[in-house]
């Protein structure tokens, strides 16, 4: 009987107590997410048209920022050694196409002699390589061959010194060399230096380039003393063949002795135009 009246009066009032409640807390729950905060959306940022975004992919970490950094510097890399160099003047390849054009470099009659021999090309090395040894380049020279041998006069003190025909023996090839443009020779070595190292490497010099053995032709003519007056002769008693007086010119080589025999105008005009003509090739730079 307890039992049915504890059923009947205390159970329902405890059913309704926790409805209610549960109502109440749903409500307030309700509003309190209606007056929180709503925070502000999250804004992606732009990305560039690019092949990435044609791709759909987004740089989401600061790694892939990064690797688009390096990317891009190695791209920029790329094309700066891609990028077009300053043009040099075309290049013969050919012994045969440096002859179809050397004629309209010089108009020189040494010039023109030294094309109508066979292999000029060669003998043009050939004759850089002799001064560069220190002889005289006859071989290779050949074609300018005087008919008049070396000749010497009493001078007024009575000592023997070489005629003016005998400094005029090889004028041609002088004129030749002194009138030309350093830069233009420049300019045609350049174009003429692969011919020139096929030359070269036939001559057996397989670890040196043409270059070296033209700095070492010029240091031949460049180490020449230099002097202002005719050199004293010594007759050997042979026709056409005399000692020079002057220890310092005695000893040098026979290249050298060539270039004295020249005269001291010749041999002055010679290494003026010579150190000119490395300058505009920048032999010693």
């Amino acid at each position: 009987m307890l039992a049915r009246k504890i059923f009947f009066f205390v159970l329902p009032p405890l059913v309704l107590a926790c409805i209610g409640g549960g109502v109440y807390w749903r409500i307030r729950a309700n509003k309190a997410s209606v007056d929180e905060p709503v925070p502000p959306p999250i804004v992606q940022p732009t990305v560039p048209e690019g092949p990435a975004s044609q791709l759909g992919e987004q740089p989401t970490t600061a790694a892939t920022t990064q690797e688009n950094a390096t990317a891009a510097g190695q791209s920029g890399n790329s094309v700066n050694q891609d990028a077009p160099k300053e043009q040099s003047p075309a290049s013969f390849r050919t012994a045969e196409e440096l002859l179809a054009k050397a004629p309209a470099f010089s108009d020189s009659p040494f010039w023109a002699k030294l094309l109508a021999q066979t292999t000029p090309a060669m003998r043009l090395v050939k004759t850089i390589d002799a001064i560069a040894n220190g002889e005289r380049p006859l071989d290779p020279l050949d074609f300018l061959q005087v008919e008049t041998s070396f000749s010497a006069r009493r001078n007024a003190e009575g000592t023997w010194v070489a005629t003016a025909e005998s400094y005029a023996r090889y004028q041609t090839a002088v004129d030749f060399v002194t009138s030309l443009d350093p830069q233009k020779v420049a300019e045609w070595f350049e174009m003429a230096e692969p011919v020139l190292q096929q030359c070269c490497k036939k001559l057996g010099y397989q670890d040196k380039n043409i270059r070296q053995l033209l700095t070492e032709a010029f240091n031949t003519i460049l180490t020449t003393p230099k002097f202002d007056f005719d050199p004293q002769l010594v007759p050997t008693g042979t026709d056409g063949i005399y000692h020079f007086a002057d220890p310092v010119f005695e000893q040098l080589n026979d290249a050298q002795k060539l270039l004295v025999r020249l005269g001291p105008a010749n041999c002055a005009k010679l290494q003026a135009q010579c150190s000119a003509i490395a300058d505009a090739l920048h032999l010693y730079k």
